[in-house]
C-alpha cells in the first residue's frame, strides 16, 4: 500500500512538471506572438472617395433668407462627393493606436426649382425659376484611431478627430424665365441667369448673395468627426459623422446662425 502511495505520488509531481512546461511553453510562444505582433504596428497611407452630404441648419424658420432666395425652411442636405487622403502615424509598438493626418476635399450642391403659372381670355404666363447651391471645400482632419485585426486580415478602427475647413467656394447659380402668349398667339419671351457668391456683399461686387451692410458667410470653420473603418487587408470602407462651427453669423441678430454638418461613406485603399 505504501509503495503504490509513493507510485501515486511521483505519478502525480510527473505530471505536474509536465503540465508547468505545457503552460510554459504555451507563455513563450504567446509571448513571442505578441512581440511579433507589436513590430507590425506600421505606418500607413489611405487614399478613399466616395459620396457625402453637408446639411445647412437654421436656428431661424428660413435658411439663407436673403434677397429673392426663399426656400421656407429650417434645413436643407447639400449632396456631393468625397475625397481623402490620410497618413496613419504608429504612436507606440504596444498596441494599435494611430494618429491620422490628411486632407479632405468635398463639393456639395443642392438644386431648388418653382413656377407660376396662370391663364387668362387675352394671354397665357408661365414663370420659372431654379437655384442651385454650390459648396466646395478643403479641410484638415486630425484623428486618433485604433485599428483591431483579426487573423484572417479584417480590421476595425473607430476614429475622432477634429478638423481645420476652408470654404473654396460657396454661391448660388439662378435661372429666371418668363414667357407669355396672347389670344394671337404671339410668345414673348425673358430669360436671366447669373451667380452669387456667399462671400461678398453688394457694396463688394453686384454678383453677391448678401446685401448691402450684412455680414457675408465664413471661409473658415473649426469642427470634429467620429466614425469607423472597416477593411480587409488594403481594402477600406469608411463611414464618418462631420460637424462644424457656424458658417454664418448675423452679428446684430446673435440668435441667427447657420450650421454646416453631414456624413460621408468611401471606399479606399491603404498602401
Amino acid at each position: 500500500m505504501k509503495n503504490f502511495a509513493l507510485a501515486l505520488l511521483a505519478m502525480a509531481f510527473s505530471a505536474s512538471i509536465a503540465q508547468a512546461q505545457i503552460v510554459s511553453s504555451k507563455n513563450s510562444r504567446i509571448t513571442v506572438n505578441k512581440e511579433v505582433v507589436a513590430h507590425n504596428y506600421e505606418n500607413y497611407n489611405r487614399i478613399s472617395f466616395g459620396l457625402a452630404t453637408d446639411k445647412l441648419k437654421s436656428s431661424d424658420e428660413k435658411v439663407f433668407n436673403f434677397k429673392d432666395l426663399d426656400f421656407d425652411k429650417k434645413s436643407i442636405t447639400l449632396k456631393g462627393i468625397d475625397l481623402n487622403y490620410l497618413r496613419g502615424i504608429s504612436l507606440t509598438q504596444k498596441f494599435p493606436l494611430y494618429l491620422e493626418v490628411g486632407g479632405r476635399l468635398t463639393y456639395d450642391t443642392y438644386k431648388y426649382e418653382d413656377s407660376d403659372y396662370d391663364e387668362g381670355s387675352y394671354y397665357t404666363y408661365n414663370e420659372s425659376w431654379s437655384d442651385r447651391l454650390n459648396l466646395l471645400s478643403l479641410s484638415i482632419p486630425v484623428n486618433v484611431t485604433y485599428k483591431y485585426t483579426f487573423s484572417n486580415g479584417f480590421y476595425i478602427a473607430p476614429f475622432a478627430g477634429i478638423h481645420f475647413r476652408l470654404n473654396l467656394l460657396a454661391n448660388d447659380k439662378w435661372e429666371w424665365e418668363e414667357t407669355e402668349i396672347d389670344r394671337y398667339g404671339d410668345v414673348d419671351v425673358d430669360k436671366e441667369d447669373g451667380t452669387m457668391s456667399f462671400f461678398k456683399a453688394d457694396d463688394e461686387d453686384d454678383d453677391a448673395f448678401f446685401d448691402d451692410g450684412v455680414d457675408t458667410a465664413r471661409r473658415f470653420q473649426f469642427g470634429g468627426q467620429v466614425g469607423v473603418n472597416l477593411g480587409y487587408k488594403a481594402f477600406n470602407f469608411g463611414f464618418a459623422y462631420y460637424f462644424d462651427s457656424p458658417i454664418y453669423k448675423y452679428d446684430e441678430r446673435v440668435d441667427f446662425k447657420v450650421k454646416t454638418g453631414g456624413v460621408s461613406l468611401t471606399i479606399g485603399y491603404n498602401f
